[in-house]
C-alpha cells in the first residue's frame, strides 16, 4: 500500500481533509440543494400528474357533453318533426272541416234558392191566373156587353183559370 501511496503521491492528511471536505459538501448539497430540488421535482411531478388527470376528465366530460348535445339535437329534430306532423294533420282536418262547411253552406244556399224559385213560380202562376181571369172577364164583358155580377164574375174566372191550368 505504501508503494501505491508513493506512486500516486498521496498524502493521508490531505486525503482525509479532502474526504471530510467532500462529506461536508455532499451533506450541504444534499440538505440545501438536492433535497429541496427533489421536493420541487416531486411536487412538480404531482402537479403534472394532477393536470393530466384533470385534462383526461375534461376530455371525457367534453365527449359526454358532445353525446348529450347530439342527443338533444336528435330529440329536437324528432320533436320538430312531430310538431310538423301534428300541424299538417290539423291543417288537413281544418281543410276537411272547411270543405264540409262550404258544402253545407252551398246546399243551404241551393235549397233556399230552390224554395225561392218555387215561391216565385207560385207567385207568378197566381199572377198569371189572376191576369188570365181578368182577361177572361174583360173578354166576356165585351162579348156580353154588360157587366157581370161579382159572384158570376168570380165563378167564370175560376173556371177559366182551371181550364187554363189543366191545359
Amino acid at each position: 500500500m505504501e508503494s501505491i501511496i508513493e506512486t500516486f503521491h498521496l498524502d493521508w492528511k490531505l486525503f482525509l481533509a479532502q474526504a471530510v471536505n467532500f462529506t461536508i459538501v455532499a451533506v450541504v448539497l444534499w440538505r440545501f440543494a438536492f433535497k429541496p430540488l427533489a421536493k420541487n421535482l416531486s411536487e412538480r411531478t404531482k402537479t403534472i400528474e394532477k393536470s393530466l388527470k384533470q385534462a383526461k376528465e375534461i376530455a371525457e366530460q367534453r365527449e359526454e357533453m358532445l353525446k348529450l348535445r347530439e342527443q338533444a339535437v336528435l330529440e329536437a329534430q324528432i320533436e320538430a318533426k312531430k310538431v310538423i306532423d301534428e300541424t299538417s294533420n290539423k291543417m288537413k282536418e281544418y281543410e276537411e272541416q272547411m270543405r264540409i262547411k262550404t258544402q253545407n253552406q252551398a246546399e243551404v244556399i241551393l235549397t233556399k234558392a230552390k224554395s225561392d224559385i218555387q215561391e216565385e213560380k207560385g207567385k207568378m202562376l197566381s199572377e198569371v191566373r189572376q191576369e188570365a181571369a181578368d182577361l177572361v172577364v174583360m173578354a166576356l164583358e165585351k162579348v156580353l156587353q154588360e157587366k157581370v155580377t161579382a159572384d158570376l164574375d168570380k165563378k167564370l174566372a175560376e173556371k177559366a183559370v182551371n181550364s187554363i191550368a189543366t191545359n
